[in-house]
């Protein structure tokens, strides 16, 4: 195989786009993917406002992707991601993307800056500007605008590119050894091709021997004896298996072959060869061998056989019709060929391709903040039903009353006919230490996972996992603002099995997706917690508070809305001066432009409002100032009622 298939062609590019958009979300980030050329694999994703207007011009983006290709050559010696910088001073984490020892791509992440942007750093900002021809002021005001983080975002940034990288990394892996897989069976199918055909041809030369050895009558009986003889040593020698069967499907032989399954030849000879089939093939089967006989053609059939042990085996038949002298058709001869490997291969290619749908699918739902135990159970069903698992469950850790950690079930999925626990009351409040999982509380902390078969477990673990009728776990923790959260786990109750690595990392990703959506909804509740504050801070002040942004008012309070007599969503979005008397409306226009515009006007000044009405004047005196509201601009201003005084006087 090429070693040196470049990342586009082992994963397909919008799978790798569904990832990076995924992770770009998550974070709050932009991200972006290059080649080892230079190329740009994917979009970007989540763009700030800097880099969009920096790449609206062709110079811009030449310039973006040079600096892109620069920060790709310099993350070549780093095994983890690193903070770079662009060449307008824009931070970015770059992460190599190495797969089988080879740099294939390099992941970065960021457009953020850890402190804002120094004067200096601004003025060189407005050089770029003219440089790549884009408005030096909307850059200057762009740059002011780009997301400042602090540590711990950034070890999260790091954590959560290094995770995404290593899952992209293991999907080109295997896309590899797929492609070795393929490639080896490829090559073993072909050579056995070349054997069978081989031995056709020797079967057909011992056919026209056995004719015309026929044709000799002295010698008819001794032909016929060593044409016989000479097709069961090539059949019986062949690496597939070998079988005849009468026009009603009973065997008439089976090579020794089959012995290798547990199968006697005498024992089927004279049965018919559904007996050996896998009870969900054989209505097909005898479909495919009765339009055979009835249209006298060739046929290719695929199915199971069971061998003595239960085991399955898949076989593909290439069946050919047998006549006799006078043409009529006496049976049937065919060379079953065993493809259980390459069934395996296209088994793990499904099975892979179902658990990269399952954690877009999560990505996804996990991202939408609203509804969110609904949204964990419905993630919880598709990665389960995705890795074939019989439970899927998360457990959050508590503090108990003496000071122990202790395990509590939040959610849980279970398949059909497997029994739930979510109201088995030893999962709630179950202490590590003491319920007997120091061993979980040991290792789960340290970002290890725990998987294995449960009755290699310890004896203190089993006495809580066995009652569940587990068989086979695999857990991963869950880690929120650097913190060990809890873990999510799989439970196999059916038989014991070995977790494949996909289904590991399918598991340690939904971990991390998990976690930033539990930080960024604890970052939503603190903000609207906040913003309860300050609105209720703001209703109760006495006097009127306004925000204007282009002559456009976007927030009132209620006492404001009182003196204006009207609601306060009847008010915002009208322009200011509905709301000042005609005769200081001069006035307070010129007295607003010449604040903006940076000249030197009175702090507050008393004038006439106009009532909602149209007609009645509200006497105030107003205060304002230069604010910047939701990143923009604005005039915030406070009105008291006054006894009436002119407009303009301060």
């Amino acid at each position: 195989m090429d070693e040196t298939l470049p990342l586009r062609e082992l994963i397909d590019l919008d799978e790798l786009q569904n990832i990076q958009d995924g992770f770009a979300r998550t974070l709050g980030a932009s991200s972006v993917i290059f080649s080892e050329n230079g190329d740009a694999l994917t979009r970007f994703s989540n763009p700030a406002g800097f880099c969009s207007l920096i790449q609206s011009t062709a110079r811009g983006r030449e310039c973006c992707f040079r600096s892109f290709m620069e920060m790709g050559r310099k993350a070549i010696d780093s095994d983890k991601p690193e903070i770079m910088y662009c060449f307008a001073h824009g931070a970015h984490f770059a992460a190599p993307i190495i797969i089988d020892g080879e740099r294939k791509a390099t992941m970065f992440a960021g457009q953020f800056i850890p402190e804002k942007f120094s004067s200096e750093q601004l003025s060189e900002i407005g050089e770029i500007a003219g440089k790549i021809g884009v408005d030096r002021d909307r850059l200057v005001a762009e740059a002011e605008k780009m997301h400042v983080i602090g540590e711990d975002a950034i070890r999260n940034y790091a954590r959560s590119l290094s995770s995404t990288v290593r899952v992209i990394a293991r999907l080109g892996a295997q896309a590899i050894e797929l492609k070795q897989a393929f490639d080896a069976l490829a090559k073993a199918h072909d050579e056995l091709e070349l054997r069978v055909y081989e031995r056709t041809v020797a079967l057909v030369e011992a056919n026209e021997e056995l004719k015309r050895e026929i044709a000799e009558r002295k010698r008819a009986l001794s032909a016929l004896r060593e044409g016989e003889e000479k097709y069961r040593t090539l059949a019986e020698n062949m690496y597939d298996i070998v079988y005849s069967a009468d026009q009603n499907g009973i065997l008439t032989y089976l090579s020794p072959r089959v012995e290798e399954y547990g199968i006697r030849p005498d024992d089927l000879v004279a049965r018919s060869l559904l007996d050996a089939v896998h009870p969900d093939d054989r209505e097909k089967l005898a479909r495919d061998f009765e339009r055979t006989i009835k249209k006298g053609m060739e046929f290719i059939s695929t199915f199971r056989i069971l061998d003595p042990d239960g085991g399955v085996h898949w076989f593909e038949d290439f069946g050919r019709i047998q006549r006799d002298r006078d043409g009529e058709i006496t049976g049937v001869t065919g060379v079953l060929r065993d493809i259980t490997e390459r069934k395996n291969v296209e088994e793990c290619l499904r099975r892979r391709d179902t658990i990269l749908e399952a954690l877009g699918f999560a990505t996804g739902e996990l991202l939408d903040p609203t509804d969110m135990d609904d949204r964990v159970s419905c993630v919880l069903a598709r990665l389960g039903q995705a890795v074939g698992a019989s439970r899927a469950y998360i457990f959050e850790n508590s503090v108990c009353d003496d000071g122990e950690a202790a395990m509590n079930l939040r959610c849980e999925w279970t398949a059909p006919g497997i029994a739930p626990q979510m109201d088995n009351p030893e999962l709630q409040n179950l202490p590590y230490l003491t319920g007997g999982f120091a061993r979980w509380e040991g290792v789960l902390p340290r970002g290890k996972i725990i998987k294995g078969y449960v009755n290699e477990f310890p004896e203190g673990e089993q006495g809580v996992l066995v009652p569940q009728g587990i068989q086979s776990i695999l857990i991963v923790p869950i880690f929120v603002d650097c913190a060990w959260w809890g873990f999510i786990g799989f439970d196999d109750c059916i038989r014991e099995r070995d977790w494949t690595p996909a289904e590991m990392d399918a598991l340690r990703a939904a971990a991390g997706t998990l976690g930033a959506a539990i930080q960024h909804r604890r970052a939503d509740d603190a903000l609207m917690a906040s913003e309860e504050e300050y609105r209720t801070l703001i209703e109760n002040i006495q006097d009127g508070i306004f925000v204007i942004h282009d002559r456009e008012i976007v927030f009132v309070n209620e006492a404001f809305a009182e003196m204006a007599g009207a609601t306060a969503e009847e008010i915002v979005g009208r322009p200011f001066t509905d709301f000042v008397a005609p005769e200081d409306l001069e006035t307070v226009v010129d007295y607003n432009r010449r604040r903006l515009a940076g000249e030197d006007v009175p702090p507050e000044y008393a004038f006439n409002g106009l009532h909602a009405d149209g007609v009645t004047r509200v006497p105030v005196t107003m205060s304002v100032g230069i604010i910047k509201y939701r990143g923009r601009i604005a005039v915030l201003g406070t009105v008291k009622r006054t006894a009436g005084q002119n407009a303009g006087s301060s």
